[in-house]
């Protein structure tokens, strides 16, 4: 029966079953489409080319089950026979069909629509007989894939390619490039950095034209700001739409608090009653064109609004900060509430009915709940929405970055991780709830990390994932990578007692690192098998137990710690370790401790060890172990004062120098010798170099920039990687200023006229270059002096070089999504006359943008910093200009970011002595003091810092605690100021 129904009647008389003339189209033709047979999916590499032309693409399958893809153009185009040999042309026959084959007169193009949106069937000759196919059965394929998605960065540098003889220290000639090159996003793109690059670029031509902050009363109301408004707090205001000018506010003031009010009350019922009508009648769009701004709740007493008459009706609906009215808090009392709770009623109503666009509208433009309204779009899948809310509303670069990443603009998302550094926050909020985006955030640091030879951090930050009962096997295969990584790159001046205990713990005991067979003999194994440096760090454990190493008590209590915070046998990666050689090791290890350093084991340590030997199965030893810790004793070895001795010999002093995280150091001398030390130390490597001016450590890794300034002028960058003992050349620019340490991601510069943070990763690169992060166009009379890197709002503070500004002193701050902010550090609080703050040194610390500069001489002395105004910026030069004539000299600037030491020199007028203070950041406890001869000058040469934190994000790289000075007499002293020693190299 089905083959007499009228619909195979009709099929049948519908297709033409003769062999046709031409069954395959010739390539040498004008097309209209093609069709790729045996293709599951199209390629979009290969369709690049035709983009222009393409007008839709679906895919399918015929009836046998061989896939296709049919692609139909906008016009004919010709196709290149060698690109596409196996395709088949397709030519528009009838009006809305697409053939691959001609009859006779057919041969020609037709004349009907090549429209590829009015298109219905496509007729091919395949396989010996015809096939007409409904388009609409297959399914549509965005040409939007022809695309690169928009891409969104600060600058794109220009890489060099420089050729550097093994052991050489200087670079090649010519500039390295340091490009500015904007690139901005293609169609719709979300741009993400286009409002602060438009403040900078302001900035930047009023600084060209010499009218530096000349926008009068701009002080009058708070800090001055660079840009279209003030950055929002916790709750994420953005700035205010402009409401009534002063004339207009107090005229409006004078009609509400008059008779004539009534009128405009009446008007403004009016309106309300008006929108919840429309609210009532289902007409919800109308009804928020004419609602009334509320503003935030707990704003605060901001400044009054009398308007003189009703908010404009706003043209559309949209999350644009630039109009639709003011706040309205003149509406108080019991009006403000029962409206406040309307439009919140309002926005659940719209939330539970699907509509999340239109109740984030009402959060953020209504009740200006701007992180609510992001949080709504994301609850709807709205992600570019919410990526654009959040960068306009000055939201936290966390929350900004994760809508990109859910929209699918990873490139954007990456981009500006990286220049907000953010990578810490982005994890820890990440971690729950969102663990696709969590994975993204740690690939894309660990990958950051292990780029610029910081592989122990990449282990440190993805700790907490191999927590987990079933770890990624990639994840398990990319940390063994890093650790053998972390290996190679301190087997050259010994490990780490981290790396010791992640190597003893995560190590394959089966023959693949280390082969089991001898531990029996431990700590007195002749021969050692494994494989790449593991051996080395077993030999180096046995060293410490045996006490043939230097300062082995020391080094064994920090042994004890590091096995103590990662021993974790429950770990997967940790099986072979305690189901092996634990007992052994750790037995062995416990007896040594005990009997070389038991006077300097606090309680704390008793108890690591116990349950260390616990885990160990060493339970007897454990339980004898806790008894002798009820008797226990510890003895102080550290000292509060400590006077430097005199000096037996003499060598160079040291000029500069920094300390690298696994406590070894590099040294420059006047003699121009350049030095690599171990901790001890000890000289490692060392060789002659000229004209350095810095050397500043890379993050965690074993990089270190050096810094030339020859005779010539523009100073000469190199990297020299101290565990390879190799120099490569990065190139010559004009690096007017920078900053003495690093992040893991960052260094902040300036170079010429320009101020900001530079990637570390294209310094490290194997052909270097200088790649602006984020940077500001100041103007080279401006030179920074001091910088803060504090992720959320970098700092840095400028003296004047310009007539009639000299010695000037400004604190800019840059809040990554807000603005760029500056105030002037004023020497004379209150008067702005004598007597002045004298030129000293000044501790500056920082948090949330909030700046405290204090004396280091005296705690309780603040130099304030006032926002910045035309008059205030010329009392405030006339100041320093008087200032510098009664009291000579200049205030220098330490930094106490990434939890560094403050130090503090003072020396007593008359006194045949002085003394420095180092005070540690992690506690008021931790805290020396040096007494040394007047004549006998120290020189500070470096402070340690704190790479990470400690927490979910995992471990922290510190050396914090550790300072290094400089005698005259070229003698190097290590202070550590938590163990509250000092160590003479």
């Amino acid at each position: 029966m089905a083959d007499r129904s009228f619909v195979a009647d009709r099929s049948r008389a519908a297709i033409d079953t003769a062999f046709p003339a031409s069954p395959t189209l010739l390539h040498t033709r004008l097309c209209d489409g093609l069709m790729l047979i045996g293709h599951g999916t199209p390629d979009a590499t290969r369709l690049r080319p035709l983009r222009d032309a393409v007008t839709a693409i679906w895919y399918g399958a015929l009836g046998d089950g061989t896939q296709i893809v049919v692609i139909a153009f906008d016009y004919a185009i010709p196709i290149d026979p060698d690109t596409w040999p196996s395709a088949l042309p397709l030519i528009v026959g009838r009006a809305d069909t697409l053939t691959s084959y001609a009859n006779g007169a057919d041969l020609a193009v037709s004349a009907g629509t090549r429209d590829g949106a009015a298109l219905r069937r496509v007729d091919i000759w395949w396989g010996g007989r015809q096939h007409l196919i409904a388009l609409g059965t297959l399914m549509a394929v965005p040409i939007d894939m022809l695309w690169d998605a928009p891409r969104i960065t600060v600058h794109r540098s220009t890489l060099r390619t420089v050729a550097v003889a093994a052991g050489q220290a200087i670079a090649q000639d010519g500039a390295a490039p340091v490009s500015r090159t904007q690139i901005l996003p293609t169609g719709d793109g979300i741009a993400a950095f286009d409002e602060t690059t438009a403040a900078l670029r302001d900035l930047e031509e009023r600084t060209r034209l010499g009218a530096i902050f000349k926008q009068a009363l701009a002080g009058l109301f708070g800090r001055r700001a660079v840009g279209k408004g003030q950055g929002g707090g916790p709750g994420g205001a953005a700035p205010r739409e402009r409401g009534p000018g002063v004339f207009e506010n107090l005229v409006g003031w004078m009609r509400w608090h008059s008779p004539l009010s009534k009128s405009l009350i009446a008007q403004f019922g009016n309106r309300l009653g008006m929108v919840e009508k429309l609210l009532a009648s289902g007409d919800i769009d109308s009804a928020l064109r004419l609602a009334l701004k509320l503003g935030k709740e707990n704003a605060g007493k901001s400044r009054s609004l009398f308007p003189n008459r009703l908010p404009d009706i706003r043209a559309r609906l949209d999350f644009s900060f630039g109009g639709g009215g003011y706040a309205m808090p003149i509406l108080g009392g019991d009006s403000y509430h029962a409206l406040r709770t309307r439009y919140a009623e309002l926005a659940k109503k719209l939330e539970r009915d699907g509509d999340f666009r239109r109740a984030a509208y009402v959060h953020s433009q209504l009740l200006e709940d701007h992180r609510t309204a992001v949080l709504t779009l994301e609850k709807g899948e709205l992600y570019r929405d919410a990526a654009r809310l959040a960068l306009d509303a000055k939201l936290e670069p966390a929350l900004a970055i994760r809508m990109f990443y859910k929209a699918g603009e990873l490139d954007t998302a990456l981009a500006l991780a990286r220049r907000t550094g953010c990578f810490d926050q982005l994890a820890e909020t990440s971690r729950t709830g969102h663990p696709d985006f969590h994975a993204y955030v740690i690939r894309a640091w660990t990958d950051m990390l292990v780029a610029t030879d910081q592989p122990l951090r990449a282990l440190q930050v993805t700790d907490a994932i191999a927590d987990v009962a079933a770890p990624d096997p990639e994840l398990v295969a990319a940390r063994r990578r890093w650790l053998g990584a972390t290996l190679a790159l301190e087997a050259t001046h010994g490990f780490d007692s981290e790396t010791i205990a992640r190597a003893l713990v995560t190590a394959r005991w089966n023959g693949e690192d280390f082969a089991p067979h001898g531990l029996t003999d431990f700590p007195f194994m002749s021969a050692i098998a494994g494989t790449g440096a593991f051996p080395s760090v077993l030999q180096q454990v046995q060293d410490l137990v045996r006490l043939d190493a230097a300062d082995a008590r020391g080094k064994m209590l920090d042994l004890l710690h590091a096995l103590t915070r990662f021993a974790k046998p429950e770990r997967e990666e940790q099986a072979g370790f305690w189901g092996g050689p634990a007992a052994i090791i750790v037995e062995v290890f416990a007896r040594s401790l005990l009997e070389a350093a038991s006077d300097a084991l606090t309680p704390r340590d008793m108890e690591a060890l116990r349950g260390l030997l616990g885990m160990a199965d060493l339970h007897v030893f454990a339980t004898d172990l806790g008894k002798l810790a009820k008797l226990h004793v510890a003895v102080s070895l550290g000292y509060e004062s400590w006077r430097l001795p005199p000096a037996t010999s003499t060598a160079s002093p040291i000029a500069h120098g920094c300390l690298l995280h696994n406590g070894t150091m590099v040294v420059w001398r006047e003699n121009t010798l350049l030095q690599l030390l171990d901790p001890e130390g000890r000289s490692l490597w060392q060789d002659n170099v000229s004209d350095i001016v810095a050397l500043v450590a890379v993050g965690s890794s074993p990089n270190v920039i050096i810094v030339q300034r020859p005779d010539d002028g523009a100073s000469l960058l190199t990297r020299f990687a101290s565990h390879r003992r190799s120099f490569h050349a990065i190139g010559r620019v004009d690096l007017v200023a920078h900053h003495d340490v690093t992040s893991e991601g960052q260094w902040m510069v300036q170079i010429g006229g320009e101020i900001g943070a530079i990637d570390l990763s294209g310094l490290c690169a194997d052909v270097p270059g200088v790649e602006w992060l984020w940077s500001c166009a100041l103007t080279d009379r401006l030179r920074a002096i001091a910088f803060f890197h504090d992720p959320a709002a970098p700092a840095w503070i400028t003296r004047s070089a310009q007539r009639g500004r000299t010695g000037l002193l400004e604190l800019w701050s840059l809040r990554h999504g807000g603005d760029l902010t500056t105030q002037l550090c004023n020497p004379a609080p209150g008067s702005m006359r004598a007597p002045y703050l004298a030129p000293r040194d000044w501790f500056w610390s920082a948090q949330h943008g909030n700046n405290r500069i204090e004396a280091a001489d005296a705690p309780n002395t603040v130099m304030p910093s006032v926002a910045w105004s035309e008059l205030v910026e010329r009392q405030i030069a006339a100041v320093m200009a008087d200032r510098h004539e009664v009291l000579p000299g200049f205030d220098t600037f330490q930094s106490v970011d990434f939890h560094r030491a403050r130090v503090t020199f003072t020396a007593v007028d008359g006194s045949a002595s002085a003394t420095i203070q180092v005070q540690g950041a992690a506690s008021k406890s931790a805290r020396m003091t040096i007494e040394h001869d007047v004549e006998m000058q120290l020189t500070l040469i470096a402070r340690g810092m704190t790479i990470g934190r400690s927490g979910n994000t995992g471990e922290a790289v510190d050396q914090s605690a550790r300072v290094l000075l400089a005698d005259p007499h070229g003698r190097l002293l290590r202070v550590d100021v938590a163990a509250k020693r000092v160590t003479i190299l």
